[in-house]
């Protein structure tokens, strides 16, 4: 089924194929007749593409994909765009309750995952995880109380999975694991670090 909302200047398909049902929207211009976005028989809301792309598949749920192609940067972008005179800005949101239906504000716990940013790239089959930012609940949640810690991590060289490198918690304090290193310094001329027991401030210089 073709819709014409109008004439000449676009259309969308409704495809009712058990193989790959989906509502198609298109835009006729200067390069003739383009796909703009699809919503596929999941449920999935695919820009830039029309099937389902591994990153669009990679966890259970996800319900987006914006894939851009070509040379230029950036290949995509998610613009949230505000104007006001005084101190105001965008806001992305992540928010998580242990509710099981849509709407339901049930109260969060301890090391409850609140949100993730993820960084991946392929290796010429799939795409792996290179680092990541999450934040978490770091207590016990109250009334207009919600504690809460942020947690980067990397993956190291010949690994595929992030590894925490720095901590931030609810008190304001900022750890790293043994072996990691706050470093300054084009050549890590300092480098203060805790391991095996042992505290160390080392620090080089040509002078």
């Amino acid at each position: 089924m073709h819709m014409y909302p109008v004439a000449g200047a676009g259309y969308f398909d409704v495809k009712n194929s058990t193989t790959y049902p989906s509502i198609v929207f298109r835009q006729i211009g200067s390069a003739g007749t383009q796909e703009r976005l699809r919503i596929d028989g999941d449920g999935r809301l695919l820009v830039g593409t029309n099937t389902a792309v591994k990153n669009a598949n990679r966890l259970s749920g996800n319900k987006i994909a914006l894939v851009g192609t070509g040379d230029n940067f950036p290949s995509t972008i998610i613009t949230s765009y505000a104007t006001a005179d005084a101190d105001a800005g965008p806001i992305m949101e992540m928010q998580k309750s242990r509710g099981e239906t849509d709407g339901s504000m049930t109260v969060v716990a301890n090391n409850d995952r609140l949100g993730n940013l993820q960084f991946l790239g392929s290796d010429g089959t799939n795409f792996i995880r290179a680092a990541a930012i999450a934040g978490y609940v770091d207590g016990t949640p109250g009334t207009n109380d919600m504690p809460g810690r942020l947690i980067i991590s990397t993956t190291a060289d010949g690994a595929s999975v992030p590894t925490e490198r720095l901590r931030i918690t609810s008190d304001g304090k900022v750890r790293i694991p043994d072996g990691g290193k706050f470093v300054a310094g084009a050549s890590d001329d300092l480098q203060i670090f805790h391991s095996s027991g042992e505290n160390f401030i080392r620090g080089n210089s040509s002078a």
